[in-house]
């Protein structure tokens, strides 16, 4: 694929609509190792702007679009514009996308990945095809370790967790943003599509919580320490009497009895089970069609009895896996992968924007690194709060597991961010609920050999 221009400003500029200030972009992208972008952004602008420039009809918008040239539109050539009653709407999708050139682009440069994105600049800039913008938002997810970040003007730019950040601004405010993430050994690796390493807590505030926590137990550290000082002192003075009278008891059955005892054979151990093992165990088995209902918790600091302390409600996001079928095969990086067609319908009937963890999805016994997923298939690590989306995943298993190798594969259900689904307490109180942290699908290894 050949590297195209992602200067998407030039839509606009085109089409000679003079009040671009007014345009509000949106959009969600993925970046990996390779620079190569997954997503959507869509602009919107206001049809009673639009008329003022000289085009009234959806058509006319169309007709103009149409006579760009591809190096003028890039990856949004052939891309129609949409209407509602009172916008007209231009969506440009990016599927495994390169753009080194435009107002927004992303490189690989040594060992990093790095990323641009430069609007409302002021007339000594030297892009041309560009086109400023009334508002801008962009969410965009890295597979790599981001290291460093840097902003014109502070507040640009804000952290939405360890590898996802959120640019917006204005059209009074210049934006010229760099964000860089390590790729490391990764560098050039072109199929996998970022999945976020979920937050361990089970909402953004866990941090302050557990804070808040600690200082009140500390006002009751020094009456606990004089307490469990105490108890130890008694303990170890029962313990002492408790061995006493038994030494006194075996000697008193040994001079009673001339028969030889009988060696004991020690009973073995019981077999632990491994680490795998026991995180299925927590999770709930669920079978192809079944709605998961996984819990999304709801968090706040509260004051009870003069200690601040967090009281969570629990919202659901409803996953169902419909079907899981062979898809085909691919190398990368000289590992050759084979890939799954995962049929999901997802509902997220919470008032936070939630998906699947994508990196925990496929997973094997003797697995050690996260599984991948590909930008034919739909996105499900963001759906939007009140919403819901369907359609096929494209996945496999991590690239130290050989398919035909994977011993006791299953399909794992969890949320990113999710709740600390470990804990048997909280467990319990969701099982009130009807709902889970975690969930799992067994599969068969005939399921994941191909034609």
């Amino acid at each position: 694929m050949q590297p195209r221009k992602l200067g998407l400003g030039v839509v606009f500029a085109c089409l000679a609509l003079l009040l671009t200030s007014c345009i509000e972009v949106k959009g969600e992208m993925s970046i990996n190792s390779a620079a190569r972008l997954n997503g959507e952004i869509t602009y919107t602008i206001d049809k009673s702007l639009a008329s003022a420039s000289g085009i009234s009809t959806l058509s006319e918008l169309n007709k103009q679009a149409t006579q760009q040239s591809e190096s003028d539109l890039g990856f949004c050539k052939d891309v129609p514009f949409t209407e509602d009653a009172s916008n007209y709407i231009f969506k440009c999708p990016l599927k495994d996308a390169l753009s080194q050139t435009g107002d927004l682009t992303a490189n690989v440069v040594g060992r990093n990945i790095v990323f641009k994105y430069k609007g409302n600049l002021d007339s000594s800039s030297t892009d041309t095809n560009r086109a400023d913008f009334g508002s801008v938002s962009l969410l965009v997810r890295f597979i790599d370790p981001i290291i460093s970040y840097t902003e014109n003007k502070s507040g640009l730019v804000q952290k939405v967790d360890a590898l996802t950040y959120r640019i917006s601004g204005y059209a009074t405010e210049p934006m010229d943003i760099e964000i860089r993430a390590d790729c490391s050994s990764r560098c050039g690796v072109s199929n996998s599509v970022p999945a976020p390493s979920p937050s361990k807590s089970s909402n953004p505030i866990d941090a302050a919580a557990a804070a808040v926590d600690a200082a009140n137990k500390a006002t009751d550290a020094a009456n606990k320490a004089a307490a469990a000082a105490s108890a130890a002192v008694e303990a170890a003075n029962k313990a002492a009497e408790e061995a006493a009278a038994k030494a006194a008891a075996e000697q008193k059955l040994a001079s009673a009895s001339t028969k030889t005892a009988k060696p004991q054979i020690p009973v073995a151990a019981a077999k632990l089970p491994s680490a795998y093992e026991a995180k299925l165990k927590l999770a709930t088995k669920v079978k192809f069609g079944q709605p998961i209902p996984l819990a999304v918790a709801n968090c706040n600091i509260v004051k009870v009895k003069g200690k601040f302390t967090e009281k969570c409600t629990y919202e659901k996001f409803v996953i169902t896996v419909n079907s899981f079928k062979f898809f085909d095969r691919r190398t990368s990086i000289q590992v050759e992968n084979s890939t799954y067609a995962i049929d999901l319908r997802l509902e997220n009937y919470s008032s936070q924007e939630r998906g699947l963890d994508i990196g925990e999805f496929l997973k094997c016994k003797s697995s050690r690194s996260n599984s991948d997923f590909y930008g034919d298939g739909i996105d499900p690590q963001g759906i939007p709060a009140k919403s819901q989306d369907s359609g096929v995943v494209i996945a496999s298993f991590p690239d130290d597991i050989q398919s035909d190798k994977c011993e006791s594969p299953v399909l794992w259900i969890q949320l990113s961010n999710s709740v600390d689904w470990k804990d048997k307490k909280l467990a319990a109180e969701l099982k009130k609920k009807k709902l889970v942290g975690a969930a799992y699908i067994p599969l068969t290894t005939q399921m994941l050999v191909g034609p």
